[in-house]
């Protein structure tokens, strides 16, 4: 699964999920993103950015970088929210095997490490993971799959070339 949101918080998830929508309101689908909203109540939440930076990962060969953005939520509670595009799998000229596996991994745990000591985060983004090939996520103790809490079971699809057509190319994939 390459899309992944994670928060380190309980709390803070409990706050989000209570403060915002209903716990039954579902995640949106391609579907339901085409239809217009309906009006929900203002839950007067406000949140102030007090930094926002970018930082390169090392060994990246195509330019990735972790962005995080520590905000505040209502005022007092200190949120780091961070987005990434960890390292791609390239099989392609000339060898066919670039699949960037180990500096995919070595991302990761470096924008865990950046991340694990504040309080409350929320890190999601592209991860290309492949739990085959990379092994698990490396989550701290403590942290949540937002996937996996919320949609276990079902298929979380990084490529899928049969709704996608611009991704299809000359294959149905389905990962």
């Amino acid at each position: 699964m390459a899309l992944r949101a994670v928060a380190a918080s309980r709390g803070l998830r409990r706050f989000f999920s209570t403060s915002t929508l209903p716990s039954s309101n579902p995640l949106p689908t391609a579907d339901s993103a085409l239809q217009k909203p309906e009006a929900e109540p203002s839950t007067n939440l406000f949140i102030s950015v007090k930094s926002f930076s970018c930082k390169p990962f090392r060994n990246s060969k195509m330019g990735r970088e972790l962005c995080i953005a520590e905000v505040e939520v209502q005022g007092d509670k200190p949120l780091v929210v961070a987005t990434s595009h960890l390292e791609s799998p390239s099989p392609g000229p000339p060898k066919w095997d670039q699949m960037f596996s180990k500096e995919c991994v070595e991302q990761a745990k470096d924008a865990i490490n950046l991340l694990e000591k504040n309080p409350n985060v929320i890190f999601c983004g592209d991860m290309n993971w492949d739990d085959k090939l990379d092994g698990q996520f490396p989550f701290p103790d403590g942290w949540v799959d937002a996937w996996m809490e919320l949609r276990a079971g079902e298929n979380g699809w990084t490529y899928d070339t049969k709704t996608n057509q611009m991704l299809s190319g000359n294959r149905t994939l389905q990962k």
